[in-house]
């Protein structure tokens, strides 16, 4: 499991009590609490987000987001953090799960029923009895299916058409690798540990 904006803390209890259980290895990224990591290079102070920066195209976009200026020596800084979070993930590893949180109606299933992020969408599941900002993001038909048929929230990445945003997501759908996000709304440990146990029923 992988842990990056250190601002999600319910979403990080939840995989802690889940591997207390079953084992396994969490990733979390340590910042203070905050969502951006900052740094300074040359003088100059950015900022970016680290789930944003495993593409090329990603990285640089996210970091001419944020900052005013961007130099080649900051660009490279940031992709040498993003290679040494790769290096963490092992080799091994057939599946990627990342936890996120959301605040309460900002972002949910609905954002990928119509607009932008649509457009990266195979599939797309909305159970009307569980609350939106509750969802799963996976880029694997079998395991889009399995989560349906549980009646979970889910999306079905397009890895072909998704927006290149330099997310996990996107970086493991160009790889060809099983990534599974689990969306839940801030402070909903009880439903984000209940998603966790079910995604894991989905591999057993």
């Amino acid at each position: 499991m992988v842990h990056l904006h250190d601002d999600e803390a319910s979403s990080l209890e939840a995989a802690k009590q889940i591997l207390t259980q079953t084992g396994g290895l969490l990733i979390e990224l340590e910042n203070h609490g905050k969502r951006l990591v900052s740094f300074r290079k040359g003088g100059r102070r950015y900022e970016f987000d680290p789930n944003r920066i495993f593409t090329p195209r990603g990285r640089s976009e996210n970091l001419h987001y944020l900052n005013d200026t961007v130099t080649s020596q900051a660009l490279g800084s940031v992709k040498a953090f993003s290679s040494f979070i790769l290096k963490k993930i092992p080799k091994s590893v057939v599946t990627l799960v990342a936890v996120h949180n959301n605040q309460n109606g900002n972002y949910s299933i609905d954002s990928y029923k119509s607009g932008v992020r649509s457009k990266g969408v195979l599939k797309w599941y909305k159970d009307p009895k569980r609350d939106p900002d509750n969802f799963f993001i996976v880029n694997n038909s079998e395991m889009f299916r399995r989560l349906k048929r549980m009646e979970f929230n889910a999306v079905l990445q397009n890895n072909a058409h998704a927006a290149d945003d330099g997310s996990l997501s996107i970086y493991y759908g160009k790889k060809n690798l099983v990534y599974v996000n689990i969306e839940v709304e801030k402070g909903k440990l009880d439903e984000q540990v209940k998603m966790l146990n079910a995604f894991l029923n989905t591999l057993r």
